[in-house]
This record gives structure tokens, sequence and C-alpha cells, in this order.
């Protein structure tokens, strides 16, 4: 028995010896040391014994056999506690305690307790007792704590309670020093105990791995025809629209949205237009939804338009953004519809509202331009510091989606958005179907102002005073208006989308679920388009209290960002309100929100997903902007709060890291904004200020001036502690940013990582880095992600290096081209091929040749016609070649 302990003691001296070398007392993918002590306590992988501190000037490591030859008997009474004072050397998990001893006088019952350290004697108790198995028998025993969760970050006390009037003989400690009792309060007695701890060091321990590895970024790549989703529904009308077409009269007229069953995947969007410039994914997102939607749809449109005539359909619209229709009609046209087999879902649409507490005050025209205020607001996000860089915001289009815009007034006339002669003032008016988006409200006149006011009339007020407004009149409107007013948007060159309204969650009824699938496949498609939405957080409940958790947060608000988040991304960044002081405005929005429902079943709640994403002002003392009645006034700053003063803000700012870069991708922009926020309130994002206040000055410094191809590689934690990145190092002078810097990924869970390039220069081949990921992983810190850049375009040879052997291949030369284009395709051997040619849409436009041909390199062309001679508009058109079980693809871009 003796021999059997010593040999215990001296593994486990050795062990915990080792643990503290490392800094670490977790053992990770090792279970050698481990297996040597399960005989004397059976621990878990990633567990550790807990080294105990003893308080009179021993090294913490030291261990001391007693052989149990002395058997002196203890006698305690009922509430006897004795205790021992634990050090962990970083934050831990406290999993469990240990008795080891035996008793010849009865069963004792023990209870186990943690309390916590004061600095000078126990304190309060930590979690619940948890009672110790009985034995008479010389055993470990166990006292598990794991489910409680108790973390500590400094010492705690470890303790055991004698319940019963017994003796306990014969021990077999490891004697720790100095420890406590308690017999009504706390005392300290230098004695033999035998407590000891089981911690797991921060939850656990992180283990980190990046996927893909190596990341390939190709300005060549293919792509494919679209993948589809479905959407499915136990019934084709939904409820609260089937109880108002119960009651309804043949001619009342309801209106709805039509969901079509077959969606194109956003995933599969955002995949292919990876390595697309700006323009190119913006049109290849466009046409895609436009020509699916257009055939899909094709024969209930027919219908609808018929209908359209007789005068039991109003307000008609395709919406191709999420393939659905809208449209005003009456009972017999809804179930008409209903009935035909690709119609998943109709449902009663519902009218969005400003997310505002309207004020008054105006001031008159200050022509100096020597006295021009900036107002506070502005300053509170240092945007004036930006000016001073070179950056208004010229050349961006914001989308302002919003009651319309007094476009006459001195600080906008001359920046907003040019529509030529189709759009003469600027925008559209997508509730009463014309193209005069006047305001007559002032809500969205003073949105716009906060946006891009100049100060011409004498009070600068915007955040991007040089940026474009384009006015699109949606609000207050449904939810056709505002795919209407989006997908205008898409389509004539908006940059970012500003939307200072919505609808309130908790009052949304039966189409709270429908309302939200549609704002985040809007959302999505945004994203896979380039296009950030700025998107007020809501007010709460209106009235000056807040609707409970998870229905505070309004819509769209509640869609998620571009990238934050573990889970699903799209393009929707919610803004709060912060008052003058940086405290959060009483009616702001409140998270979490939620997604646990269909078909994305993800961020339920509770937790949830934290929302709003960030704050700008828009509390107290209000926001002074432009004046919707005259041309040189200004509305507030008296009375002028709410979520939607706060709005612009971030829309302003985004124009300005645009205008540095037009290229940012959505995904960039949300991490450079919430990573450059002054956090407020908790530490880290919150539901109460997201990630913090917004500052535009240090968001602008943080954009890189790059604009080449990007990739995304995944930051995934395999282990069950959080991964704490702490930078991202790389050496190669073609990336130009990495971006997020220094993520913290949860156990499970990945971060997505944007690598952003800058080719410009550079010849074509295939270039090399490796970044070096430094986080707290314990055996792979810095851990290396090889990024490999291709460059393939001119009329160069191929590359003599290869990372991946390549057997068959396909391009085109030159590339843009405008009337011939040159093919070139190398066979590894002989071999019946063809080569078509493909739109974006996935359609074959002709066959450019077909049959046999050698091995080697091919040159053929195509004359940018059809098989019956037509010649194709400019766009983007996939070459395919064909063998038997092989493929290889490449992009052709034809200009004009």
């Amino acid at each position: 028995m003796i021999k059997k302990m010593l040999l215990c003691l001296i593994l486990l001296t050795l062990f915990t010896s080792a643990l503290w070398a490392n800094g670490k007392q977790a053992v990770k993918k090792e279970k050698s040391v481990v297996h040597s002590l399960e005989e004397m306590l059976e621990l878990k992988e990633n567990q550790a014994i807990l080294h105990l501190e003893p308080l009179d000037g021993r090294a913490p490591d030291t261990l001391i056999y007693d052989d149990g030859s002395t058997t002196s008997g203890y006698s305690w009474g009922v509430g006897y506690k004795m205790a021992m004072r634990m050090s962990p050397t970083s934050p831990c998990q406290i999993l469990g305690g240990i008795f080891y001893g035996w008793s010849v006088a009865g069963t004792p019952t023990f209870n186990a307790e943690i309390f916590d350290w004061s600095g000078s004697a126990p304190t309060g108790q930590l979690g619940s007792s948890v009672a110790v198995p009985t034995s008479t028998s010389s055993a470990w025993r166990y006292a598990d704590f794991s489910s409680q969760s108790i973390n500590v970050t400094g010492d705690f006390i470890m303790s055991f309670s004698m319940l019963d009037d017994q003796t306990v003989i014969g021990f077999d400690p490891i004697d720790c020093g100095r420890a406590w009792d308690y017999t009504g309060s706390w005392g300290s007695y230098n004695e033999t105990y035998f407590i000891r701890a089981v911690v797991e060091y921060g939850g656990g321990t992180p283990d980190i791995e990046c996927v893909p590895n190596p990341l390939y970024i190709d300005v060549t790549a293919f792509h494919t025809a679209p993948e589809f989703s479905y959407r499915s529904y136990a019934e084709k009308i939904s409820k609260e629209l089937k109880e108002k077409l119960e009651h309804a009269t043949p001619n009342e007229s309801f209106r709805v949205i039509v969901e079509f069953d077959k969606i194109i995947d956003s995933d599969f969007l955002l995949e292919q237009v990876q390595d697309m410039s700006k323009s190119e994914r913006r049109a290849f997102v466009i046409n895609t939804l436009q020509d699916f939607a257009s055939s899909y749809q094709k024969d209930v449109m027919d219908y609808l338009e018929e209908m359209n005539y007789s005068g039991k359909v109003e307000k008609l619209s395709q919406l191709w953004i999420t393939n659905s229709i809208g449209m005003k009609a009456t009972k017999e046209v809804i179930e008409e519809v209903a009935e035909h087999s690709s119609v998943a879902l109709i449902w009663l649409d519902k009218l969005n509202k400003p997310f505002t507490s309207q004020g008054s005050g105006v001031t008159e025209n200050n022509s100096n331009p020597d006295s021009r205020e900036i107002v506070w607001n502005v300053l509170a996000v240092d945007a004036d510091d930006v000016w001073g860089l070179g950056y208004t915001g010229t050349g961006i289009i914001v989308g302002h989606i919003d009651t319309g815009v007094n476009y006459n007034h001195n600080d906008l006339a001359d920046h907003m958005w040019d529509g030529s002669p189709a759009y003469p003032n600027h925008g559209y008016d997508f509730v009463n179907n014309d193209n005069d988006p006047m305001d007559t409200h002032g809500h969205g006149t003073h949105t716009a102002g906060t946006v891009a006011g100049d100060g011409t009339a004498g009070s600068q007020t915007g955040v991007a005073p040089d940026a474009q407004i384009m006015a699109l009149l949606a609000v207050p409107g449904y939810m056709s208006d505002l795919e209407d007013a989006v997908g205008f948007a898409l389509t004539n060159g908006a940059d970012v989308l500003s939307m200072s309204a919505g609808w309130d969650s908790a009052s949304a009824g039966g189409s709270w679920n429908s309302l939200s699938n549609s704002s985040r496949t809007l959302g999505n498609n945004c994203t896979a388009a380039g296009v950030v939405w700025a998107a007020s957080a809501g007010n709460g409940d209106g009235y000056g209290g807040h609707y409970a958790a998870p229905y505070d947060i309004g819509i769209p608000a509640n869609v998620p960002a571009p990238w934050y988040g573990a889970a699903g991304h799209s393009g929707v960044m919610a803004v709060g309100a912060t008052n003058q002081g940086n405290t959060i405005a009483s009616f702001s929005s409140l998270g979490a929100t939620q997604w646990g429902f269909g078909p994305w079943n993800e961020y339920t709640y509770p937790p949830g997903l934290i929302k709003p994403d960030v704050c700008a002002p828009g509390g107290n003392p209000g926001i002074k902007s432009l004046d919707y009645a005259n041309i040189n006034g200004y509305a507030g700053p008296g009375g002028w709060v709410g979520t939607s003063m706060a709005c612009p803000h971030l829309a302003g700012i985004i124009a300005l890291m645009l205008q540095k870069n037009p290229s940012l991708t959505p995904a960039v922009i949300d991490s450079i904004v919430e990573a450059t926020c002054l956090d407020l309130g908790t530490a880290g994002r919150d539901n109460t200020f997201g990630a913090g206040l917004v500052n535009a000055l240090a968001a602008v410094n943080a954009v890189s001036g790059g604009g080449g191809p990007s990739g995304t590689f995944y930051v995934k934690n395999e282990g069950d502690a959080n991964l704490n990145v702490d930078s991202i190092a790389y050496q190669a002078s073609w990336i130009t940013s990495v971006s997020p810097q220094d993520p913290t990924v949860s156990p499970s869970d990945s971060q997505a990582v944007t690598v952003q390039t800058d080719v410009s220069g550079l010849p074509d081949g295939t270039y090399y880095d490796t970044l070096q990921v430094y986080s707290n992983d314990p055996d792979e810190n810095p851990y290396g992600e090889v990024i490999i850049l291709t460059i393939t375009t001119g009329i160069e040879e191929e590359p003599v290096v290869k990372i991946v052997p390549v057997t068959y291949s396909i391009k085109c030369y030159p590339n843009p081209a405008r009337n011939i284009a040159s093919i070139r395709f190398t066979l590894p051997c002989m071999e019946n091929i063809t080569v078509n040619v493909y739109n974006v849409s996935g359609r074959k436009v002709t066959t450019i040749t077909n049959g046999e041909f050698e091995s080697g390199v091919h040159n053929i062309s195509w004359n940018r016609k059809t098989e019956k001679g037509v010649r194709v508009p400019q766009g983007i058109y996939f070459i395919r070649l064909n063998s038997e079980g092989t493929k290889a693809n490449t992009k052709l871009i034809v200009i004009d």
C-alpha cells in the first residue's frame, strides 16, 4: 500500500511540476500522464489537479507524504467545515473537489462547498453545495461542480462540511500548510488536510484550425449555373390572411406578398462573386435574379396582368430579389393564385413606419461661410476630421429609403443622384408609383441631411457632405414598396442603403416571420451584390418602454450583419441611438433578436443574435438637420430624436470609407466599422450599444486603399474553450488587409476572415504568402495559413510553376473582348470535347466547337454570336469545356 501510494505521489509531483513549467494546468491531446493517475483520480481529458497555495511560505507545488502511521482521531460536530485556499494561475472553471481518507466510526456525510476569497478570509459561497459520496474504505471521492459552471479568475476556497458527529481517523493527506475551519466563524490553523480541486482552465482548451488551407485567390474563377433553395409551408395562405378573406366582400382588396417555392440560393451567389470586381458582382447578381424570376413567375404574372386590366389587381410588382410578387388583390384572385403549383405562400403585407420622434424648430439661413456651424453629432463621430483627409463621400451613391427628400434644399441640391431624363427628380416614389419622391412629411429630408447636408445654408449637418442622395420614397409603405426600392437602388448603382424605418417585431402579428424572411433574403442578396444596408434599430414600443426580447429590435434591423456572428450573415447593420454624453437613449431598441425558425434555424433565443450592431448619435439634445418645408432652413435640434436620426450617421461613414476604397466588400466594411467603434457599456459587444459608438476617422484610417480580389478563410475552434486571436501577420506586399485581426471564436464555432489584395502591376503568375495567426492555442501558435494568389490575364504563356497539377485548362484572350475572343484550351490526351458558352443565368448561348482534338494546346475563336447568328449583348459569359467525365471552365467579359 505504501509503495503504491509513494509511486502515485511521485507521479503526481512530476505531473504538477510539468504543468507549472508549461504555464497551463491542462493536458491537450496527450493522456500518458493522466493515465498514471487514474487509479487515484478519474480525470477527464483537459482537466488537471489544481495547485494549492499554502500561506506559510512554502512553494505552491511542495508535496509532503504522510504514511498514515499516526492515527490520532479527529472528532467534529455538526456544521464543522475544513477548507483550503486554492490559487489558479489563470481564469478557470471549477469542476469538482476531492476528499481522501477512510472512516471507522460509521458513515459520515460530507458536503463540498466553494467560497470566494476576500484577500484575507473566505467570503460568499459560489454555487450550491454538492454531496460527497460516502465510503467506509480508503477511496478518493469526487464532488461534481461541473454542471454549475462556477468560473473564477483569482483565489477561491474549497470546503468540506462534516454533517454528522463522527470520528475520522487514518489519513494519507497532502500537507498543504495553513488551512481554514468554520465553527460559526472562519479561523485558520496550521494543520494537515486532504482537499484538492479539479479545474478546467478557461472552460477548456482552445484548438485552432483554418479552412481552407491553402486559400486560393484566383482572378479567373468560373461561375456555374444557379443553385436553388425551396420554400415550403403547411398552408399556402397564411392564417392571418385567411381570416381576413373569410369575411371579405367580393370587391375588397388586400395588400399581399406572393412567395414562390423556388429561390436562388444566397450562399451560391456569394460564392460565385468572391473574385469579381464590384461592377461584375453587381451585374451577375442582378442578371441572375432577374432572369430567373422572369421565367419562373411567367404563368402567374400573365394571369395577374390580365386581372390588373380587369381592375381586380392593383400595385402589381415583380419582386425579383426574393422571387416574389407584390400586389393588392381581391379574394378571388388571391385564392386562384394560391392554387398554382409553384406558389409557396401568400401572406398579408403591412405598413412600415419611421423610427423617430418628430420635432420642430426652424433655423433661418446663415449665409456667412465663416460662421458656419458643424452640428454636435457630426463632431461626435469625428466626421469633420475625415474631410481634412480629402474624403467627403464624393462619387458614392446612398440609396436613401424614407419619406422622400426635399431635393431642392440648398444643402443637397448640387449632389442629388443624377437620374438622367428618366428620373429627373433624383429617385422614385414607390408608394404613389411616380417619379417625384418629394418629401411632404419631413422625416426623409431630415435623415438625408445627416447623411450628406453640406452646410451651404449655414449648418453642416452631413457626415459625408458630397455623397449623392438617391431619393427612394417607400415610407410609410409596404414590403413590396421596400423590395421595389431596394431593386431600384441595386440596378441604378447605389453603393450603400440607408433606411430609418421598419416594422415593430412585436406588433407585426402573423406577418412577423414573413416580414423577417423577406427582409433577410433582401439583405442576403444585397450582400452578394456588394451593398451594405444601414437600418435603424427601432424605438422600443414607441411609448417610452420596450418589448420583451427578442422582439424589441425592429424589422429589417433584426437581420444578421455581413460580418459579425457565428452563424449566417446578411447585409443589414442595425444602429441604436446614443445621447450626447455617450449614454444609451432610453427609447433605443434592445437586443437580442432571434432566427430560430425556418428556413434559418440559427441564433435561437436565448441567447439569440446580439443587436444592435453599432450605435450613433440620435438622442438628447436632439439632432439638427434639414427642413423639408423650404430650401434653406433646418429642423431641430429640439425634439428630433430616434434611432432614425442615428442610422444615417452609419450610412455617411460607409460613404466616406467607399470613397477611399470603392471595392470594399460588405463583410470588410462591417468588420472595420465594428472594430473601430468606441466601446460603451459592458466590455465588448452587447445588446445595448452593439460594438459601440461609430467613429468615422478611425474607420476611414483602417481602410486599405487596395481594390483587388479578395478571399475568405475560416478560423475554426475545435477545442472547448474560447479561442482568442491576438493578431494576423502577413509579409506579401500584394495583401492589403486581413480582417478581422483579433476575433474571439467560441468552442465548435468559426469566424470568417477576409484577405484583401491589390494585384495592380503584378504580372501573370502564382504568388504565395503564409499568414501567421497568433492566438491562445497552446500548441499551434502561430498557426500558418497559406495564401496562394493566381493571376491569369492577357495572352501570356501558362505559368511554369503549378501548385495543383492541371490536366485540362481553358482561357480567353483578350479578356474583356469586344468582337472576337480567342479561346485556348489544353488537353492531356486525344479527346472528344465540346466547348459551350453560357450566360449568367446558366442558359446555353451557343456551342463553339464539338469534335475530336489531339493532346496539347488548341486555339479556337468565338465571334460573339449565338448559333442563330444573333450578336450577344455585353455582359459576363462562361466558357465550359466538357469531355468524358472532365470539365474545365473560364469567364469571359464582353464589352461594347
